[in-house]
């Protein structure tokens, strides 16, 4: 039997689209339940030694070394 009118091909992709979007949907409710416990409650342990960073004396070396920096650059933008 022929057919008569011609396969539109952006309602069957459309179509393919809609099935495995259902398909996709049904696996998804079928995934079962997440255990949940107090694990979103609970916070991490406090750290015990001293705090990492930069020391006082490192940050005013890098505040010299910035303003250092702007002198030379007022002194050739002369």
């Amino acid at each position: 039997m022929p057919i008569t009118e011609p396969i539109d091909e952006d309602e069957l992709e459309a179509d393919l689209a809609a099935l495995e979007q259902e398909k996709l949907d049904e696996k998804m409710l079928n995934t079962g339940t997440v255990p949940v416990s107090d694990s979103l409650t609970r916070m991490p342990a406090a750290a015990d030694g001293p705090l990492k960073g930069k020391s006082k004396a490192q940050a005013v070396e890098e505040d010299d070394e910035e303003e250092e920096l702007r002198q030379l650059q007022k002194e050739m933008a002369m």
